[in-house]
């Protein structure tokens, strides 16, 4: 990341703003509403003051403008622009991440607005924040510290449940507090002391799946823990009156700040090397035994080779046609030719699963195995990374390197993504077809993009 300062706006700044304006949002808005530069340098001189504008500064150029507003309870990032020469070295990680830790540390949440169009919502998800709202053209987004965070209520029912599993799991407890949620468990506390824990339990919709969701990444936090990965240590799992439960070490510490974020992702590479080391049977991300996984990999490939036929159903929705169809199989047929190692997946590789140390700022554990599986390594990680776009170009850098890939080893692994992330892609939707059929819309997006990065 380069170096960067801030310093306060003046009215001289009016066309550094509307230079960046235009840079950064003609697209968009052209996209939307059409653009007219007089409508446009209108509502900028409108809603122009200085006083509350900073420009970012690097090399001694000014290369962006900043827009915070603070309020008793609540920060919005009004406004963020950054001259696109300067895009893609960090600088607007690391200023969303300073936002994220100075939201966190007065215990409030840190609200934007993105237009549709805008590729940055997958910046803003990366660092954090999640849609809370949406219109037609735009959507609101939030990063919510624990402390602001609005959990979904849970019933008294849920609630008493909650109670007796904490006192049956770890005697004496007076309480099991809520303190996170994912799609598919709630978390809680139980103790305030050194021996505290962190209690999984899953949410209704995953009642059927959740006992082997648990054993799955006890087993998983388990091996990744023995080949000496920083983890919280998972203390078991067990059934409490009919429903599946998780009990884990509970771990202190807080998310990365900017300065952080490269030791962070150094972290991960050196994590990801050892449990990637780590001996697995099968593939996929559903686990039939310790360290056995139900799916196998050449089946797998062959099922959606076999699949591209005359009459596949991705052609009839415009999805595929003969030419790319034709093109798919060479590819896949490609990569089931090629040998690769098959190894213990973390499957969500990102700041938002790293615990650093709240002194020294140095990283203490990596967290949440529910995406686990067994996959070909180190693709499929590097791949999650990229298509989730959970690290920058530099970042992803930084990993390979801590992780032990050469230039050339990772020059290999890269020419392998984009055929991988379409078998991945053109999978999940033939599975949603068959068993998800409100999601498909959602799945053609994913594959449409998947072939548009093979052609390009």
């Amino acid at each position: 990341m380069v170096a960067f300062s801030f310093r306060r706006a003046q009215e001289a700044d009016f066309d550094l703003l509307r230079r960046l304006h235009r840079a950064g949002m003609k697209a968009h808005v052209t996209e939307l509403w059409g653009w007219d530069d007089e409508v446009q340098d209108g509502l900028l001189r409108e809603r122009f003051e200085p006083e509350r504008l900073s420009v970012i500064v690097s090399g001694g150029r000014d290369i962006g403008i900043l827009q915070v507003s603070r309020e008793p309870g609540s920060m919005r990032l009004d406004n963020i622009l950054i001259d696109p020469a300067w895009q893609g070295r960090g600088i607007g990680s690391a200023i969303l991440s300073d936002l994220a830790a100075e939201a966190r540390g007065a215990g409030t949440a840190l609200s934007l607005s993105v237009l549709k169009p805008n590729p940055a919502k997958a910046l803003y998800e990366r660092m954090g924040f999640v849609v809370v709202g949406e219109d037609e053209f735009r959507y609101a987004m939030a990063y919510r510290p624990l402390a602001a965070i609005h959990l979904t209520p849970i019933d008294d029912a849920e609630a008493a449940f909650a109670q007796r599993l904490a006192r049956y799991v770890r005697p004496g407890v007076d309480a099991a507090v809520l303190i996170g949620e994912g799609s598919n468990n709630w978390v809680y506390r139980l103790g305030l002391d050194d021996r505290a824990a962190v209690l999984k339990l899953g949410k209704p919709h995953r009642l059927p799946f959740a006992a082997k969701e648990h054993r799955k990444e006890h087993w998983c936090a388990s091996a990744a823990g023995a080949a000496g990965v920083a983890t919280p240590e998972s203390l078991g799992v067990g059934a409490f009156e009919g429903r599946s439960y998780q009990i884990q070490a509970f771990s202190s510490g807080r998310a990365p700040r900017s300065e952080e974020i490269a030791a962070a992702w150094a972290a991960m590479g050196r994590w990801a090397r050892a449990f990637h080391a780590v001996p697995v049977e099968g593939w996929g991300p559903i686990m039939a035994g310790d360290g056995v996984f139900q799916g196998a990999w050449a089946k797998h490939v062959a099922y959606n080779i076999g699949s591209l036929t005359s009459d596949d159903r991705l052609l009839a929705l415009g999805v595929l046609d003969a030419a790319s169809s034709g093109d798919l199989r060479r590819r896949f047929e490609r990569l089931a030719g090629k040998s690769f190692q098959l190894g213990l997946s973390h499957g969500d590789l990102g700041l938002h699963n790293v615990l650093v140390d709240d002194g020294t700022g140095e990283p203490v554990v990596l967290i949440d195995w529910g995406s686990a599986g067994a996959y070909p390594v180190p693709h499929y990680e590097i791949s999650e990374m990229i298509r989730a776009d959970r690290a920058d170009d530099a970042q992803i850098n930084i990993f390979r390197r801590a992780y032990g890939l050469s230039d050339a080893a990772f020059a290999e692994v890269m020419a392998d993504l984009s055929d991988l992330g379409a078998l991945r892609d053109i999978d999940t939707l033939r599975w949603g077809l068959a068993h998800a059929p409100g999601e498909v819309d959602k799945l053609i997006g994913h594959a449409k993009r998947a072939l548009a990065r093979l052609r390009s």
